[in-house]
């Protein structure tokens, strides 16, 4: 699904950049922000059909099935490219997060943001429905964008990670018939 991906090699500079920008985040956000992100922290499929359902958008039967080649694809990314968390980074670069990540997933690797692109797959998937209002879609695109930086709050991704999974689920969408191209100069 995304054989053509190519991850822009990071430098030395690149990753304390990176990690700046997740300390920041981290040190900016309120204790409900991090309760929010918590709760996003569990099965993402499971939250986000929650906060579909909470809006009225219907969720088709064979939504489960057409998230298998999704996540399979995911897993084959993170196992490509490798990429450390955020605290394993900040580590090797003799610095450290503003607190410990909290979240259940940091045995598995950065790149891309699971969850992030989870979540905006769905929320594509299903603001497509005919049914789904402009304020569903909005609300859907919303929550998944929440999503997507509560993962950086909470000290588990960096915002290359989410986003590159929003840039890999927005090109399966805009151009399904086009592969995900690379971009050297992307960060």
């Amino acid at each position: 699904m995304f054989r053509d991906v190519v991850l822009p090699k990071r430098s030395i500079e690149d990753m304390h950049r990176l990690v700046s920008e997740v300390s920041y985040i981290m040190r900016l956000a309120t204790e409900e922000e991090i309760e929010c992100a918590k709760y996003y922290d569990g099965d993402v499929f499971k939250v986000f059909l929650n906060c579909a359902r909470s809006i009225g958008v219907p969720i088709p039967s064979e939504l489960h099935s057409t998230m298998f080649p999704v996540l399979e694809s995911l897993s084959e990314l993170k196992e490509h490219f490798k990429m450390p968390r955020p605290e394993k980074i900040a580590k090797h670069l003799g610095r450290k997060l503003p607190r410990t990540p909290i979240t259940k997933w940091t045995r598995s690797y950065s790149y891309p943001s699971g969850h992030a692109l989870i979540s905006r797959y769905l929320a594509y998937t299903l603001s497509n429905q005919p049914s789904v209002s402009e304020a569903q879609r909005r609300a859907l695109f919303d929550f998944a964008n929440r999503v997507g930086l509560s993962r950086v709050q909470l000290g588990v991704h960096t915002l290359q990670d989410i986003r590159e999974a929003r840039r890999l689920v927005d090109a399966l969408f805009i151009q399904p018939s086009v592969p995900y191209v690379n971009c050297e100069s992307c960060v």
